[in-house]
């Protein structure tokens, strides 16, 4: 642009004619400072769990993630990054860039506390007589017997153990309940 010395004034150099000056207009900026990204822990559920930033984020910014921030189903880590995008990157910066936040899904556990093994006496009939649990087990839960539940003929006692095996530990803890 050409740009000339107000009538009376001189440039610094001394210079009272036009000339030509240049100028830079900064980019302007955005401030997410009042954004919050914090860690989430959720307990498996076999449900999809999320996170997403919540807080003060300033108009024409938008958030976009990466590191699997929504849905996480199976247990684990993700480690989640949230970073600020202006809707005219051109003209605009944010700070800060970005969040960071983990979204922690940890193993459930199976509710097996209902499950019972009832004692039972039988009168000698030469016919086989048995035990078992009395209730449905959850999804994903088996028995494992110790002592023979079944078929049990002859007169006497007979000890029963059933202990529960947790088929996905991927996603569940054990369950250490055992039934006598």
């Amino acid at each position: 642009a050409t740009a000339m010395p107000l009538a009376g004034c001189v440039w610094e150099d001394g210079f009272a004619g036009p000339t030509n000056i240049a100028w830079t207009i900064a980019k302007g900026t955005k401030d997410a400072g009042g954004a919050v990204f914090e860690d989430a822990t959720f307990t498996y559920d076999g449900t999809p769990h999320s996170i997403a930033v919540g807080g003060n984020l300033p108009s024409g910014v938008s958030v976009v993630y990466s590191g699997d921030p929504a849905d996480r189903v199976p247990a684990g880590t993700n480690e989640v990054t949230a970073t600020f995008v202006p809707e005219d990157p051109d003209n605009w910066d944010v700070i800060p860039e970005s969040l960071h936040a983990k979204l922690i899904v940890t193993k459930g556990r199976k509710d097996v506390d209902y499950v019972t093994l009832e004692d039972a006496t039988f009168t000698y009939d030469g016919t086989s007589h048995s035990i078992s649990v009395t209730n449905d087990l959850p999804d994903g839960v088996e028995l494992v017997y110790s002592g023979d539940p079944t078929n049990r003929t002859e007169v006497g006692t007979n000890t029963v153990t059933a202990s529960f095996v947790v088929t996905d530990t991927d996603n569940w803890n054990e369950v250490t309940k055992t039934l006598t």
